[in-house]
C-alpha cells in the first residue's frame, strides 16, 4: 500500500543534497529548516511541505507555484530560490521542498513594534527597496497580492549595509504570461475567492473583483508607508471582516499635517486611492514618484537601522513561514513599554498618597 514519506528529522539528508541542521520555524503548511548543501557546504533554508497537506486539493500545485514564480525573480530585494524538488525517503509519495537563501534579520512587523513610527527618510528607503522587487515582478506579469509588514524582511548585506527583502510569493498570481509558460497554466484561485491579508488589502481585492492588477500591490505599499510614518496600520478593527470593510468604504485616516503637506505624503495618498485606476499603475511608477517627491522635500533617503538589528539577536525570526515572521521572546514593542511605564507611575502615586495620609 502506498504511503507518504515521513517528515525528515534533524541530521537527515533531504533528496541526497541537503543536511538538516536545525528547525527555524513551522506553520500549518510546512516546516522550515536551516540546512547545509552537501556539495558546496552552503547554508540555506529548506521549506518542506507537511505530509498531511499533500492530500489536500491543489496543495502541491500551490507549493510548486510559489517556487516557480519566486524563482523567476532575480532582483536582490527578492528572496532567492535555489531549487524545487521532492524528498521521497521511505515513502511512495514524496514531500515537496523549496531550497532558498538563508536570511538573518527581522520582519517589518517586529521592527515597527519595537521602533514605533519611523522617520520619513527611513520610510522612503524601505519602500524603494521593496518596490525594486515588485518592479521586476510586475514587469513579468506577477502580482504579489499579500504584501504586509510580515512579508517585508529587513536584514544586512555581508558588508553591513541595510537590505530589504520581499518574501512569500506563495499567493502571487500570474496575470500576464508569455505563451507556452507552464506557470500560466496554474489557475489555482477560484473566481470570487479572496486571497491576501486584510491589513493591507486593496478595496477591489476585498470585494473579490477580477481581474486583479499590479495596482493592488501599489495600494499595499501605500498601506506600509502609512504604517511606517504614522506608527499604526491604516485601518484596524476587532476582526478581519471589519478591517476589509474599512478599506472599501472608510476615508483615509489623516496623517500628521507636516506629512500630509509633503510631496512624499501626497504620493502615498495617491497609492491609497480607492479606485485602482487613480493609483500608480505599477511599482516602477510609484518608485519614480517617491524619488521625485523625496528630492522635492529635500529628504535624505535612508535604509533601516542596520546596527539596530542587533537588538533582536535574542529573538528567533522565521522569514519563510506562511504566517510571516515567527518570533519568540521580547516584550512586544513600544506599547508594552509605555504600559509598564504608566503602571509604574500609578504605583508611585499610590505609595506617595499612602505616606501623606498616614
Amino acid at each position: 500500500m502506498a504511503q507518504f514519506a515521513q517528515m525528515p528529522a534533524l541530521g537527515d539528508v533531504v533528496d541526497a543534497r541537503y543536511r538538516l541542521e536545525r528547525e527555524i520555524g513551522r506553520g500549518s503548511v510546512g516546516v522550515v529548516f536551516e540546512a547545509s548543501e552537501l556539495e558546496s557546504g552552503r547554508r540555506l533554508a529548506l521549506k518542506i511541505l507537511r505530509p498531511r497537506i499533500i492530500s489536500e486539493q491543489n496543495s502541491v500545485e500551490r507549493f510548486e507555484r510559489e517556487a516557480r514564480l519566486a524563482s523567476r525573480l532575480t532582483n536582490p530585494h527578492s528572496i532567492q530560490i535555489h531549487r524545487f524538488g521532492v524528498h521521497h525517503g521511505d515513502g511512495s509519495f514524496g514531500l515537496p521542498y523549496i531550497a532558498m537563501e538563508y536570511l538573518q534579520g527581522v520582519d517589518l512587523e517586529a521592527y515597527l513594534e519595537r521602533r514605533g513610527a519611523l522617520s520619513i527618510g527611513e520610510t522612503v528607503g524601505i519602500l524603494l527597496q521593496a518596490l525594486e522587487s515588485l518592479a521586476e515582478a510586475h514587469e513579468q506579469g506577477i502580482v504579489h497580492r499579500d504584501l504586509k509588514p510580515g512579508n517585508v524582511f529587513l536584514c544586512n548585506t555581508e558588508s553591513g549595509e541595510p537590505a530589504v527583502k520581499v518574501l512569500d510569493y506563495g499567493t502571487a498570481k500570474l496575470v500576464r504570461a508569455t505563451s507556452g509558460d507552464p506557470a500560466a497554466q496554474l489557475r489555482l484561485t477560484a473566481d470570487g475567492m479572496i486571497c491576501g491579508t486584510p491589513q493591507c488589502m486593496a478595496p477591489e481585492q476585498a470585494l473579490g473583483k477580477r481581474p486583479l492588477t499590479p495596482a493592488v500591490d501599489v495600494y499595499a505599499m501605500g498601506c506600509l508607508g502609512y504604517h511606517m510614518l504614522v506608527g499604526r496600520p491604516l485601518y484596524d478593527g476587532p476582526n478581519k471582516i471589519e478591517v476589509a470593510r474599512q478599506h472599501v468604504h472608510e476615508p483615509i485616516p489623516p496623517m500628521p499635517p507636516a506629512y500630509a503637506r509633503s510631496a512624499v505624503g501626497k504620493a502615498l495618498l495617491k497609492a491609497l486611492t480607492k479606485e485602482p485606476g487613480e493609483r500608480f499603475a505599477e511599482a516602477p511608477e510609484m518608485a519614480a514618484a517617491l524619488r521625485e517627491a523625496s528630492a522635492r522635500d529635500r529628504i535624505e533617503v535612508l535604509g533601516h537601522d542596520a546596527a539596530g538589528l542587533d537588538a533582536y539577536e535574542e529573538e528567533l525570526f522565521d522569514p519563510y513561514g506562511e504566517e510571516g515572521g515567527f518570533r519568540q521572546g521580547g516584550l512586544g514593542g513600544p506599547r508594552v513599554f509605555l504600559g509598564l511605564a504608566a503602571a509604574a507611575v500609578v504605583v508611585a502615586l499610590v505609595v506617595w498618597l499612602m505616606s501623606v495620609l498616614q
